[in-house]
């Protein structure tokens, strides 16, 4: 179970309720018992490529386990 081809990953620009700026990772996957792809968002101070990757295998386990 878990990832299944290639992370995608985009950085863009976001605002909070009160309109301030920030930068976000948008982390791209698929699993291994789905179809269709899954998206997780990391705000750019935290994200490293480890980190990325940390957190989309644990999204897809979690998926494929719902699933069956």
């Amino acid at each position: 179970m878990g990832l299944r081809g290639k992370l995608k990953i985009r950085q863009y620009v976001d605002f909070d309720v009160d309109g301030k700026m920030f930068r976000v990772h948008e982390i791209t996957f698929r699993t291994e018992k789905t179809e269709g792809e899954f998206v997780l968002d990391i705000p750019s101070k935290e994200f490293t490529a480890e980190k990325a990757r940390e957190l989309a295998e644990a999204k897809a386990e979690e998926i494929d386990k719902a699933v069956g």
